[in-house]
């Protein structure tokens, strides 16, 4: 997301996940924050990273698998939404703006 935020409207980053349990992902506005939770034999494993830009959505219950997630700097829209077996996050500063 950072890369992303770093250029401009119209930017696009596409990476491969590979989770072997269900998973959550989270972005935070306040403070803008990554998080993702792994659901394993051993309890639940929580992962944090600080982002330059976010905003309040989530997508929980992810099943085990591969994803691909598109991270785009979108013209109208943000938030997170899945589609088979890829992962969208969608940002919009701009939106964010003075929220």
């Amino acid at each position: 997301m950072n890369g992303v935020y770093g250029n401009a409207q119209g930017a696009t980053k596409t990476v491969w996940v590979h989770l072997s349990d269900i998973w959550d992902l989270q972005i935070t506005k306040d403070p803008p924050k990554l998080r993702l939770s792994i659901r394993t034999s051993g309890g639940t494993e929580n992962l944090e990273d600080n982002l330059r830009y976010g905003f309040d959505n989530s997508l929980l219950d992810i099943p085990a698998g591969s994803y691909a997630v598109v991270v785009d700097w979108s013209v109208d829209e943000e938030g997170i939404t899945r589609s088979d077996n890829k992962i969208y996050i969608h940002i919009n500063p701009l939106i964010g703006v003075g929220n």
